[in-house]
């Protein structure tokens, strides 16, 4: 389940703590005219049309880092599962989309040992980088929840045809998203 499906949903146990926490925030949701209102008091307008103060780097999918980077908050905030996750789903779909992907019994064999590898960096890693890279394969796996057969159009699948397996996979992520979803925040522990 993604942090973006618990906040659409208003039974979500995210949405009725937010809610519980600030009526104004309950207030905010929706299409009318006091939910426009309590979302220009809290600010949440002007957010919406400010530039960002740490824009992804150049040539970055930043859709991927966005859902690597929710990955690795929830693996910060602990009691994260990746075996039941969205991801486990992408991969556990992987059978379903192999027919119709160019290459797909090697492609989905790649992203399989992709998210044992990634489960294995969550029980055992050794610093903070392997946590970031768990979090982006966990991505990657999540993608083919989300859109089947299509995730492996582009680089997702030039990226498993250019791997001989799941480790050659994960140590080939781009620096760069490495680097847009580096955890450091001081003073957050």
């Amino acid at each position: 389940m993604s942090l973006t499906s618990l906040l659409s949903d208003p039974q979500s146990p995210v949405r009725v703590y937010l809610d519980g926490i600030s009526p104004l925030l309950e207030a905010s949701s929706g299409q009318g005219q006091g939910s426009h209102a309590a979302a220009d008091a809290l600010g949440l307008l002007k957010l919406s049309r400010s530039e960002m103060l740490s824009p992804p780097f150049p040539d970055v999918n930043a859709a991927l880092v966005g859902t690597a980077f929710d990955f690795r908050a929830r693996i910060e905030l602990g009691g994260f599962d990746p075996r039941s996750s969205v991801a486990a789903a992408g991969v556990a779909h992987l059978p379903d989309v192999v027919p119709s992907v160019v290459n797909g019994q090697h492609r989905a064999k790649v992203l399989t040992e992709a998210f044992g590898i990634a489960t294995a960096l969550l029980e055992e890693p050794s610093s903070e980088s392997d946590l970031d890279r768990a979090s982006v394969l966990l991505a990657f796996c999540e993608h083919v929840a989300r859109v089947g057969a299509t995730a492996f159009d582009g680089a997702l699948g030039v990226s498993c045809d250019a791997a001989p397996d799941g480790e050659s996979f994960a140590a080939q992520i781009d620096p760069l998203v490495l680097a847009d979803i580096k955890w450091d925040c001081p003073g957050f522990r």
